[in-house]
């Protein structure tokens, strides 16, 4: 994945958020090769929790571990940055 590659799906992820309809993060992280999608994630995690704290929507950490059963570091390390 290259860095324009990558800060592009970030951008339009955000872009999202901002206009009031949030992609799934599977959506997006389906769009890259299963090796490149970790850094991903977690720009993708850091961006989303950063809106759902802002709209009064805490998440739940298990919320997230169930849906990234296999990358609960990576969660664990996103709710970690942006609480």
């Amino acid at each position: 994945m290259t860095d324009s590659t990558f800060e592009d799906l970030c951008d339009r992820f955000e872009a999202a958020w901002c206009d009031g309809q949030p992609p799934s993060i599977e959506n997006v992280l389906g769009e890259l090769a299963v090796g490149d999608r970790d850094p991903l994630l977690r720009a993708l995690l850091e961006i989303e929790l950063e809106y759902r704290f802002e709209s009064d929507q805490p998440p739940a950490l298990e919320e997230y571990q169930s849906r990234f059963p296999t990358q609960r570091a990576i969660v664990g390390a996103a709710l970690a940055v942006t609480r």
